[in-house]
């Protein structure tokens, strides 16, 4: 939602003709940030069992639109919005309850959303789902 605004914000900034404001020298990056390879959430959360065996983990969507597209969807069967998790099972921890399937956090948020909606996106599954 954010980032709609912004790029729209920058849309009309480029359509009115004017030229771009002038950058500082300190605005401009002078040297390149090496960052170490991500560490996935999920394997993290396994790896340190931060989360329980067998434990009911709740959907909550995150986003105004995913709100407004899934409230409907989730309310009409309750199995909808929970899942088991598993910390033997790799990169598909959670045992969704409606289809007995496992799926990654994010995998199953986004198909949920597909589900509910017709609308596939990519999603941060972690930030979706609360033990």
């Amino acid at each position: 939602e954010r980032i709609e605004r912004v790029v729209r914000a920058a849309l009309r900034g480029l359509d009115s003709g004017k030229d771009a404001p002038p950058l500082g020298d300190d605005y401009q990056v002078t040297e390149v940030e090496t960052r170490g390879r991500q560490v996935n959430a999920v394997t993290t959360l396994i790896a340190n069992k931060r989360i329980a065996e067998g434990a009911v983990l709740e959907f909550r969507p995150y986003s105004k639109p995913e709100r407004r597209d899934m409230a409907e969807w989730l309310a009409a069967d309750a199995k909808r919005s929970l899942a088991s998790w598993s910390n033997d099972n790799g990169r598909y921890p959670l045992q969704w309850h409606a289809d007995g399937e496992w799926y990654s956090p994010s995998g199953l948020a986004k198909e949920m959303r597909q589900q509910a909606s017709g609308v596939t996106s990519s999603v941060q599954g972690t930030l979706r789902w609360f033990v």
